[in-house]
């Protein structure tokens, strides 16, 4: 079942242009010149990364500059094409498409110097299932003398012979959802994920969730460039002196993905 692209991003992104410029004062110039890429590769989806510019770690600007007018070379095999410059640091596949296991590379130039990555795009999880389609939160009440009974948790299958990373996202797609406990004080996430793991199995329960209504229930295979990220980013970031990535020439993640998708319903 396809996962949309909207979805891909949110669930994956690391806020690594927030995250990734943070070396220590002493050591970033008031000036990088280091570019800052993400893209995600997915199969049945157009390839589409962002280039920014580097923050500097003393820097109090939160404001992304996206990076335009460069010329990306997307490479499959013996097949190469120029990637469409759309705007605001986005660029996007023509018509080259994304198979599973295969391997892509960019290259690109900037301030005269170069730019590279390259990943292998895995297969998708097999065999992907859940115990239930529905999950049923309890009811409390301080009054009733008798404590709640909790639900079972939904167990989540699939295969992994190879002991591949995986990433298990939670995500409500309603589009104004009610949430389970009333709270002022911050705003609920509709969308949590898991650390990556090597397992074939996780559960889901009431910490899962924070609103009620249909989600979405996705597992990722994912490449050990986007583990080691992902690492890093639960770093404090005083103590970042390199952060981890797989773009020579430059910061951030290009990687492959894959996934599966089933739904669960939350009630009352």
């Amino acid at each position: 079942m396809k996962t949309n692209r909207k979805t891909i991003v949110l669930a994956l992104s690391l806020q690594l242009l927030l995250f990734i410029a943070c070396e220590k004062v002493e050591e970033q110039q008031t000036n990088s010149n280091k570019v800052v890429v993400e893209g995600y590769l997915q199969p049945n989806h157009k390839a589409t990364i962002k280039v920014t510019k580097e923050l500097a770690y003393e820097s109090n600007d939160s404001v992304l500059q996206p990076i335009d007018g460069l010329e990306i070379m997307l490479t499959n095999n013996d097949f190469s094409e120029l990637m469409v410059d759309k705007g605001s640091g986005v660029y996007e596949s023509n018509s080259l498409t994304i198979f599973e296991n295969e391997r892509y590379s960019i290259k690109f130039y900037y301030n005269k110097k170069l730019v590279k990555a390259e990943t292998i795009v895995p297969s998708k999880p097999d065999n992907f299932t859940a115990s239930a389609t529905s999950f049923a939160i309890p009811s409390f009440s301080p009054f009733s003398g008798e404590p709640p009974s909790f639900p079972d948790p939904i167990k989540l299958n699939w295969s992994n012979p190879d002991n591949k990373y995986c990433l298990v996202v939670v995500k409500n797609i309603e589009s104004n959802p009610t949430a389970i406990f009333d709270t002022t004080r911050f705003e609920l996430k509709k969308i949590f994920r898991n650390k990556p793991m090597q397992s074939d199995n996780y559960e889901l329960n009431m910490r899962s969730f924070n609103y009620y209504g249909t989600h979405q229930i996705i597992v990722f295979n994912i490449n050990a460039e986007y583990v080691s990220l992902y690492d890093d980013n639960g770093t404090s970031s005083l103590n970042i002196q390199t952060p981890s990535t797989n773009v020579s020439g430059g910061l951030g993640i290009f990687t492959g993905i894959n996934s599966d998708t089933v739904y669960v319903e939350v009630h009352q």
